[in-house]
């Protein structure tokens, strides 16, 4: 009797195991390397895709072609399979819009907001300004060429002001004090115009600015 109950226990607790093991845990995050960008990506990628969890694939800006290649066949074959092909997405680096979209369409902008109970989140760039307050489509075509094409009319909001990063940079001429001057006249916030050698620091309403060359704007007028 001892070892038929020990057995129907041990028996219970495999399948409470398996289930665990194959039961989807939510959306995965890919991120390859520039040196082997598919060989170090698939494992992630299959073995998540096996378990039920949608993808987002990361490419390391030195390695993309081999990834988008990869990620667009996967999404051909699941498509021919009967699959939403937003189960594997690839974001396109620097554009806002289009990654809040993704975030969107993926539930990834509710799971942030509950990772961030004991997680901690950093963004470069557009992965800075979606989780912050979207000023305009109009503003964001300005200053980085972004056009509105995904349908996106506002951020996560987690924090609450505008980010504009590579303040000053040669490859964004208009990001300049003056261009950023007159826009933050539309946007009834703050707006923190951030160079490639600074970052927003948050922990919780605690804001802190590191590095250099920033510039803190409300109401076109520089605090």
């Amino acid at each position: 009797m001892q070892v038929q109950q020990h057995g129907v226990a041990a028996q219970q607790w495999q399948a409470r195991l398996d289930a665990a093991l194959h039961a989807p845990r939510g959306v995965a995050l890919v991120i390859g390397c520039n040196t082997f960008p598919t060989w170090n990506t698939y494992p992630g990628l299959f073995a998540s895709l096996a378990c039920g969890n949608p993808v987002l694939v990361k490419p390391h800006p030195r390695a993309v072609l081999p990834l988008a290649i990869s990620v667009e066949i996967a999404r051909a074959v699941l498509r021919d399979a009967g699959f939403d092909t937003v189960v594997v997405e690839q974001p396109v680096p620097g554009h806002t819009d289009y990654l809040m979209s993704l975030y969107q369409k993926t539930g990834f902008d509710t799971l942030l907001k509950e990772l961030l109970d004991t997680k901690v989140y950093v963004g470069s760039s557009a992965g800075s300004m979606v989780v912050c307050e979207r000023i305009s489509s109009q503003a964001y075509l300005e200053i980085y060429g972004e056009k509105a094409d995904y349908g996106v009319t506002q951020y996560m909001e987690l924090v609450d002001v505008a980010i504009k990063p590579h303040l000053d940079s040669d490859h964004f001429p208009n990001n300049r004090e003056e261009k950023l001057l007159e826009i933050s006249k539309t946007y009834d916030g703050t707006l923190y115009a951030l160079s490639d050698s600074s970052a927003l620091y948050v922990n919780g309403k605690n804001i802190k600015i590191v590095g250099h060359n920033w510039l803190e704007i409300i109401a076109g007028k520089i605090i």
